[in-house]
């Protein structure tokens, strides 16, 4: 499955949730999503559909999700992000983020400029 459809099916199957199941299952996952920079995507998409399903399946015997992962959904959410493996491509697309970033800041004012060559040297 594609990141995309892992985030609709995650999304879809969210509406089974009882409200207070959903609070939780919401913090988290927004705790997983912004704690896994550095993971695959797909990985954290794939782990969060798969806690979806366990907590809908413990509400389905009457549990709630506090009593099936624990009160702190985020000590939960950092026991997760740390099993996940580490991603090179995701490191590699911040940092190249960053630099362009970077690049572009410095850059822009330069360009808005006419007449005023623009000095790369300066900017690296």
């Amino acid at each position: 499955m594609t990141i995309d459809q892992l985030t609709e099916e995650n999304n879809r199957r969210r509406e089974k949730l009882t409200p207070q199941n959903r609070t939780y299952y919401e913090d988290l996952m927004v705790y997983v999503r912004t704690t896994a920079l550095f993971k695959r995507e797909v990985d954290v998409e794939t782990i969060l559909l798969d806690i979806l399903n366990d907590v809908l399946e413990a509400q389905g015997h009457g549990q709630s999700a506090e009593e099936y992962f624990g009160k702190n959904p985020k000590e939960s959410a950092d026991e997760i992000v740390r099993e996940l493996p580490r991603s090179l491509s995701e490191n590699l697309k911040l940092a190249m983020t960053v630099v362009l970033g970077y690049v572009l800041f410095f850059l822009l004012p330069t360009l808005a400029v006419p007449g005023v060559p623009v000095d790369f040297g300066n900017i690296i």
